[in-house]
């Protein structure tokens, strides 16, 4: 069976440079970022929503982009496919496809791949597809696939994994938390070291640090303090309950009154 020569010094050459026009022309052809977009409604604007933006963007109703960098104000919503970089304000929805770095505020703030900076949401904030490093505040709700920073929202926090702060009006979960629950009703937490602070309920599967509740705390594995006014559950702890009812399997009895301990 015959092989197929490769192409000869000679060849190669000339196919190498037709290959470098062609993808030089192709870069060329990309559309450079515009300065200013101004839009009423997808697809009514100045600018189409395949090209990105550098400058300045207003969004009347929805205005779509790729990229945007600089200052993105709407009046009701807007959207961007790429990444977000600078100061993004909407009445009502900022939704952003990539990363965004910066500041956004507005109603609710979305950004699908990840957040660093400011997100403050009178509704709801949303970096779940992506780690958040930063603030996130979401009047009814905070989410994160991954925090480093401070969550904070009047209703509740979610997060997968937390290094850092949550702090939430009703209820604070987490996955795997490294820092500090305060809630004013329960927080869960299924990998939980540090701090666990509610004014009714705290719960962990496996715990290292301290639970401190008004009412309850639970526990699964526990290696540390928990205080309640009335009841504290491990499974099994190393560490000093203190509390009206305090429950824990290896504790010098598996149920004593104000205080228990394991070791």
């Amino acid at each position: 069976m015959s092989r197929i020569a490769p192409p000869s010094r000679a060849l190669r050459m000339p196919l190498a440079l037709i290959l470098s026009l062609i993808a030089n022309g192709v870069q060329a052809a990309a559309p450079a970022p515009a300065p200013i977009q101004l839009a009423l409604y997808d697809p009514i604007q100045a600018v189409d929503s395949e090209r990105s933006v550098r400058g300045f963007r207003y969004s009347l109703i929805w205005g779509v982009n790729q990229d945007v960098s600089g200052l993105d104000l709407s009046t009701i919503a807007s959207r961007a496919d790429g990444n977000v970089r600078g100061y993004q304000f909407a009445l009502f929805l900022n939704q952003v496809g990539g990363d965004f770095i910066g500041v956004q505020t507005g109603g609710l703030n979305i950004a699908r791949r990840g957040f660093t900076g400011l997100q403050f949401g009178f509704l709801g904030a949303d970096t779940r597809g992506g780690p958040m490093r930063g603030v996130q505040f979401g009047l009814a709700g905070s989410f994160a696939e991954e925090t480093a920073g401070v969550q904070f929202s009047l209703g509740g926090n979610d997060a997968t994994r937390v290094r850092g702060v949550q702090w939430g009006s009703f209820v604070n979960a987490a996955k795997d938390i490294k820092g500090v629950q305060a809630a004013d009703l329960a927080n869960v937490a299924e990998d939980m070291a540090g701090f666990q602070v509610a004014a009714l309920v705290n719960v962990a599967e496996d715990m290292a640090g301290f639970q401190v509740a008004a009412l309850v705390n639970v526990a699964g594995q526990m290696k540390g303090l928990q205080i309640a006014a009335l009841v504290n559950v491990a499974g099994q702890m190393k560490g000093l309950q203190l509390g009206l009812l305090n429950f824990n399997k290896n504790g010098f009895l598996p149920v004593f009154p104000l205080f228990n301990f394991g070791l």
